[in-house]
């Protein structure tokens, strides 16, 4: 970090720091799939004061395709099989980052939430969150996506975001080639060194949610969850006497 900053001239080392720019995923088409799972995650600090930190709001959607199975010979006789899909993907779907009075937040909120078709909107447990959510549930409680606080309990914002570097590492995590995505992902390469660091925290809560929740399972996940589906479990048969 010191050598980027004072000999590169760079906010952060050659590549990243503890997520690689590397490891975030092109999508190039102007279309996104269609998405299994819609999640939107917030972290709040509604004021307009330049010296605070910003509101951010991500947005990322879970995609994956059928899956395919293929007879691949191995060792001239054996015969193996492996799968063309194998682990849903999060894709990047939208980000934002401002300075905004409470009205300004939630309104902007609502708005993101409707244009992306949210399923679910998860907020930071903490004391701007509460006011937030509870803003939200008074004058949008009738719109379609649910709302959810979130305690990340004695975990700190590095913790958080090292338990889900394996799934940008393993190629799990989409981005478009937009401006906006460039900011995250520019913002997510700079930590913990950058000065700002709210939509990194929407970052790592987005998928650390989805990991718990079962919806991003990694590729050997994905596969031994495909075979034990294939597999026949026959009931047990009665004794014979």
């Amino acid at each position: 970090w010191a050598a980027a900053g004072q000999l590169q001239q760079r906010p952060e080392p050659k590549g990243g720091g503890i997520i690689k720019r590397d490891w975030w995923e092109l999508w190039p088409h102007d279309a996104y799939p269609p998405m299994d799972y819609v999640l939107a995650s917030l972290d709040t600090a509604y004021t307009t004061k330049s010296e605070n930190d910003f509101s951010a709001m991500t947005v990322w959607g879970v995609f994956s395709g059928d899956v395919i199975a293929q007879n691949v010979k191995a060792g001239g006789t054996d015969t193996e099989r492996s799968y063309a899909q194998q682990s849903p993907k999060a894709m990047l779907m939208q980000g934002w980052q401002e300075r905004l009075e409470l009205h300004e937040l939630v309104e902007k909120v609502a708005k993101t939430c409707r244009q992306m078709k949210v399923d679910k909107l998860i907020i930071e447990n903490k004391a701007a969150g509460h006011s937030v959510a509870q803003e939200i549930r008074r004058l949008f409680g009738h719109e379609d996506w649910a709302v959810q606080l979130i305690d990340p309990k004695s975990q700190d914002k590095l913790s958080r975001l090292y338990s889900v570097q394996h799934l940008f590492s393993e190629g799990m995590v989409y981005a478009p080639d937009r401006s906006w995505a460039d900011v995250v992902i520019t913002q997510v390469g700079s930590f913990p060194k950058a000065k700002h660091d709210d939509l990194v925290d929407t970052v790592s809560m987005s998928l650390r949610h989805l990991r718990d929740l079962g919806m991003l399972t990694r590729g050997v996940e994905w596969t031994a969850q495909v075979q034990e589906s294939m597999q026949h479990v026959g009931k047990n048969l009665p004794p014979l006497y």
